[in-house]
């Protein structure tokens, strides 16, 4: 008799930020489009908008087809007001309550700016993310040469704080770039 094992293979799983501020309204239907497909090619997928905090849209996703689970998110995750947007609080709020959806295993995938309206960026939430994670990668929604500017209408970006943390970072303005940042995505 020859005893063989069958190798396992584990499959990836994805847990993605999304920012569902004013700032990054421009790109936030081809952002959740990106978030939809994804749900349908991995294990498990676990999808978070923040504002000034953390919305779980998972079941929007497991639940409605595309063009209604969009529409459902962008109804009722809605900015209260300008300059609301408070990562360093959602990540907190991450870790608190939903550390655990991060293991070895897991690709972490931040969409948004990094506009953070002079709140803390809570790096240390973001660092834990990061310990757990198998890698980290943020999409970048605005042109790189706007990355840690100053900008009176979102004031600061914390990108490059967060960057050093990261495994990549990518400019994602348009579908083109978008296409390429998710072609690199699991590619190590």
């Amino acid at each position: 008799m020859v005893v063989r094992h069958r190798k396992r293979h584990l499959k990836p799983k994805l847990v993605v930020f999304c920012d569902r501020s004013v700032s990054t309204q421009h790109v936030m239907t081809f952002m959740l489009l990106m978030i939809y497909s994804l749900h349908d090619q991995l294990s498990r997928t676990r999808s978070f908008a923040f504002i000034d905090r953390l919305y779980d849209m998972t079941m929007y996703f497991a639940e409605s087809r595309p063009e209604e689970a969009i529409e459902r998110v962008m109804r009722e995750i809605r900015p209260t007001r300008s300059y609301s947007t408070d990562l360093g609080s959602a990540l907190g709020q991450f870790v608190r309550d939903h550390l655990s959806a991060v293991d070895h295993r897991t690709t972490v995938i931040v969409l948004g700016d990094a506009r953070n309206n002079e709140n803390d960026p809570n790096l240390e939430a973001f660092e834990q993310i990061c310990r757990r994670a198998r890698r980290v990668v943020w999409f970048a929604t605005e042109e790189r040469w706007k990355w840690g500017v100053y900008d009176p209408g979102s004031l600061s970006s914390d990108i490059y704080r967060y960057a050093p943390m990261c495994d990549a970072l990518h400019e994602v303005t348009n579908l083109r770039q978008l296409a390429d940042a998710i072609d690199r995505l699991f590619v190590r």
